[in-house]
């Protein structure tokens, strides 16, 4: 989603940044298929390791939590120092920083600090974004739960081109809420730079 993010509010005129601080399960080998490169895609920059670590600067190879991944790989996660350099990374005044997590909002950074401590101290908007799936109606609630008295932008990303389960997740959470939730259609990860098949509404949700 932060991709199609990026990619349209560059079309619409607006200056963006985005990063991924923290991303596991990287494999060099395959590193044209993760979220960092395709982040730096969306963005028309050119592909380097000087551009991967400036959006991805802690990389690791298993595919677990950050935590687990940092000790599996013999490393130590510095909560101040990703803090830090997500503040850094956002303080040009004049464009939009996205800043993609991983993992759920409560998914641990460090062993006592998750996402969701991150997003408080950063003082940031959110943007949700939920699935269709049997569950996801508990799985959203409680995310919103827990991000009350932030401000909120909930994007439900479509997994299948027919999904009946869809418009009951956004009717409920509705109706719980009060909250618009924005449909982004299914687009196929098959299709070179899949973001360019998104709507332009997109950005459009986040700016109102």
């Amino acid at each position: 989603m932060t991709t199609a993010l990026c990619w349209h509010f560059r079309r619409i005129g607006h200056n963006v940044q985005a990063i991924k601080p923290v991303i596991t399960g990287w494999n060099s080998a395959t590193e044209g298929e993760s979220d960092t490169v395709k982040i730096i895609q969306s963005l028309e920059c050119t592909v380097s390791e000087q551009s991967i670590s400036r959006v991805s600067p802690w990389r690791f190879e298993a595919p677990r939590a950050p935590n687990v991944a940092a000790d599996m790989s013999g490393a130590h996660l510095d909560y101040e120092e990703i803090l830090r350099f997500c503040r850094k990374s956002s303080q040009t005044l004049d464009s939009y920083t996205f800043i993609e997590g991983v993992g759920g909002v409560m998914s641990p950074i460090t062993e006592n600090k998750s996402c969701l401590e991150l997003i408080h101290d950063l003082g940031i908007d959110v943007v949700l974004v939920i699935g269709s799936y049997l569950g996801s109606i508990s799985h959203t609630l409680t995310a919103m739960k827990v991000l009350q008295g932030l401000r909120i932008h909930v994007i439900l990303s479509e997994k299948e081109e027919e999904n009946p389960c869809a418009r009951d997740v956004v009717e409920y959470v509705n109706q719980y809420y009060n909250c618009t939730v924005y449909i982004q259609e299914h687009v196929s990860r098959n299709l070179r730079a899949p973001w360019t098949h998104t709507s332009p509404e997109i950005a459009h949700f986040l700016l109102r």
